[in-house]
């Protein structure tokens, strides 16, 4: 495989999933489908991973990117403090279209967050989403398209947007469109009592 082709696997294989687990384990990019749209995964804790996703995107280095957990228990991760009532959102509302803001541990590459002293975290309510996070362990993934451009639904979408673009990329696609569009929410450490309605790739998954 050269070093431009994009790699398609099957979400619907264990084999395949574990291999685009260990593709972003090396510091590769992979999109995968959530409950919304196709996101653009690079690992939170991996600076140059995360790089290679604004590249990707064209998108502004100071636009801070979302964090994808599996588990609440990765919030510990992730987060400097988590307050009462974001731990009792999370645990409402997660898996789901649900995004907390909340101070982000100095562990965390300024190119998760954008220079700020936050990070925003959601658990997407996918099951080849979690399968993957299971592996891999938190990952960045802003929508898996071209900055300024419609959010993908599906893996042509994102083929036509970000195929050949960056450094080997993993695309897991399903065999359909993203399960549904929902409106989602995003909580800020200090209005945790509040909801916002919010509305290059080593491999990609077929089915």
């Amino acid at each position: 495989m050269s070093d431009q082709e994009t790699l398609r696997l099957f979400g619907n294989s264990e084999d395949d999933i574990q291999k685009a687990a260990q593709l972003l384990k090396d510091g590769k990019l992979v999109a995968f489908p959530t409950e919304t749209v196709y996101g653009l995964g690079a690992s939170v804790f991996n600076p140059e991973a995360l790089k290679k996703v604004f590249q990707a995107k064209g998108r502004p280095a100071d636009n801070p990117l979302i964090a994808h957990i599996c588990s609440i228990e990765e919030l510990q991760l992730l987060a400097e403090e988590i307050p009462e009532d974001a731990m009792k959102l999370a645990k409402a509302f997660f898996p789901g279209p649900l995004t907390i803001v909340l101070p982000a541990k100095k562990t965390i590459p300024r190119e998760a967050t954008g220079g700020l002293e936050t990070i925003a975290i959601r658990m997407p309510n996918h099951p080849i989403a979690l399968q993957l996070l299971k592996l891999s362990g938190p990952l960045c993934a802003p929508s898996a398209n071209l900055s300024g451009r419609p959010s993908p639904t599906n893996a042509y979408h994102v083929m036509e947007d970000l195929d050949g673009k960056t450094n080997r990329r993993s695309i897991k696609e399903t065999g359909s469109d993203c399960r549904e569009k929902r409106n989602g929410y995003s909580i800020t450490r200090y209005e945790v009592s509040t909801l916002f309605a919010k509305g290059r790739i080593a491999c990609m998954f077929f089915s």
